[in-house]
């Protein structure tokens, strides 16, 4: 499908709004599943846990089913918001779920009856999160040109690495660093479960406020009349992938 784009797509505001949601999805990837929730579940949460399959294992098998429903679901993502209309809402959605997700991480405790709604959270966090890049990165074709898409999305990226080292570094000076004896990846001291429950808010706060601009800020396609009446189903989708 050909994309349309707005007047004055190419603007430094659209695309600098657009980054920033970059900035607050990295940040959430890199506290929740990569530095420092993940770590609190398998060194705090699941120490004490009485099975013989450890923490750890739970673990990954909780993101390899996250991926595998990313696996199962982004192809249809990707050609439902083939159509530039159904971006910002397909976004504004997965986006919303991460931030309640993340929220909920706050309810965990140091407790190994706390670990498996844990990983439920983690694992769906990270898909969603996973799952929201692919309207997110459809949105490129609307603010940038042939000439010019390599540059704005190497924007996108670096802003979004920036995002992620700035969070974790926020994180822990306010709320990892000094407390408790267990340290995890990096250093991190994550058995101070109070502090990480606040963490997590913080990083639900943090999303929100890069989230914001790219709705607020970035024009939204209209559809066409005769596009309105176009249909897509979950088995259609995939109908449409394979032709």
């Amino acid at each position: 499908m050909d994309d349309p784009r707005p007047p004055g797509a190419a603007q430094r505001s659209h695309v600098l709004s657009w980054a920033l949601w970059d900035v607050g999805s990295t940040g959430v990837s890199a506290i929740v599943v990569t530095f420092v929730f993940s770590v609190y579940l398998t060194r705090a949460v699941g120490d004490d846990l009485p099975s013989a399959t450890t923490p750890q294992s739970w673990l990954f098998r909780a993101l390899a089913l996250s991926g595998f429903v990313v696996a199962l679901l982004a192809p249809v993502t990707g050609i439902w918001v083939d159509a530039p209309w159904r971006r910002r809402r397909v976004l504004a959605v997965l986006t919303g779920l991460v931030v309640v997700l993340t929220s909920a991480m706050s309810l965990i405790r140091d407790d190994y009856h706390y670990l498996w709604p844990g990983l439920a959270l983690l694992a769906c966090a990270a898909a969603c999160t996973e799952l929201a890049t692919v309207p997110y990165n459809a949105m490129l074709r609307q603010l940038s040109t042939p000439q010019n898409s390599g540059r704005v999305s190497g924007f996108g990226w670096g802003m979004g690495y920036f995002g992620s080292v700035l969070l974790l570094l926020i994180v822990y000076l306010l709320f990892i660093s000094g407390n408790g004896d267990t340290r995890g990846l990096l250093g991190l001291s994550v058995t101070g479960g109070q502090n990480v429950r606040a963490a997590m808010v913080l990083t639900a706060a943090w999303f929100v406020a890069f989230a914001l601009p790219v709705f607020i800020v970035v024009p939204h396609p209209k559809p066409r009349p005769e596009d309105r009446r176009q249909a897509i189903n979950f088995v259609g989708a995939y109908r449409k992938l394979w032709a």
